[in-house]
C-alpha cells in the first residue's frame, strides 16, 4: 500500500526563549526505550507545562511545551 506524503504548510509556533511561569499538566511513562549509543534500555518519561504568560497560536489556550527526559536518580 503507496504512502502518501504532500507539502503542507504548518501553523506551529514554537514558544519564545526566556523564562515562563508554567504549571506542570502531566508526567507521561514512555516506557523502555533501547539507547544506541549506550547499547541499554532507558525508560523515559515526558513532562508537560502549561504556559501561563503565552497563548497558543488560536489564541484562546494557554501554550503548552514538553520534554522527554530519561527517569532516573543518579547519585550525584
Amino acid at each position: 500500500m503507496p504512502l502518501n506524503v504532500s507539502a503542507k504548510t504548518s501553523s506551529f509556533v514554537p514558544a519564545p526563549e526566556g523564562l515562563h511561569p508554567a504549571i506542570c499538566i502531566g508526567v507521561y511513562d514512555c516506557g523502555s526505550h533501547f539507547d544506541e549509543k549506550w547499547s541499554k534500555m532507558n525508560r523515559l518519561i515526558t513532562i508537560q507545562w502549561e504556559l501561563l504568560d503565552e497563548l497558543s497560536g488560536d489564541k484562546k489556550t494557554p501554550m503548552t511545551v514538553q520534554q522527554r527526559y530519561p527517569m532516573s536518580l543518579p547519585k550525584k
